[in-house]
């Protein structure tokens, strides 16, 4: 795991994005449930004061909140990626299978004499050398 950033900077802009989002979680159960939030709005009023005043005091918080995402990232990717693998890759590879298509052209053929694939010469232009990428 890499290390953590505590700089000043680092912990203030931590404080305030989680005022932020202590702020419009407040403002959801507003909307969806007609009556205020007061422990989340205190929540975000207290992130808020520390988070300008003494981002220092937010270490606390910061450590294992940050330790908390680098684990889920970790577990995101990896689901993301098992999950890409068995519902794409995997279905994928098996209906070539059943079709039993080559795609590679990898099939022994002893009666050829060569496997070399000829393609049709084309003339080249000055152009096509200038700007490539």
């Amino acid at each position: 795991m890499e290390k953590l950033d505590l700089s000043r900077r680092n912990l203030k802009k931590f404080g305030l994005t989680m005022s932020a989002a202590f702020c419009i979680i407040s403002l959801l159960i507003f909307i969806k449930h007609k009556h205020s939030s007061s422990i989340t709005l205190s929540i975000s009023a207290a992130f808020l004061f520390l988070g300008s005043f003494c981002p220092g005091s937010l270490k606390l918080i910061y450590i294992p909140w940050m330790r908390l995402a680098h684990i889920l990232g970790w577990l995101n990717t990896k689901l993301i990626l098992i999950i890409l693998f068995y519902l794409v890759f995997t279905p994928i590879g098996l209906i070539i299978r059943l079709f039993r298509n080559d795609l590679l052209d990898r099939k022994i053929n002893r009666h050829k004499k060569s496997y070399w694939n000829k393609h049709p010469e084309v003339a080249f232009k000055a152009e096509d050398y200038e700007k490539q990428y």
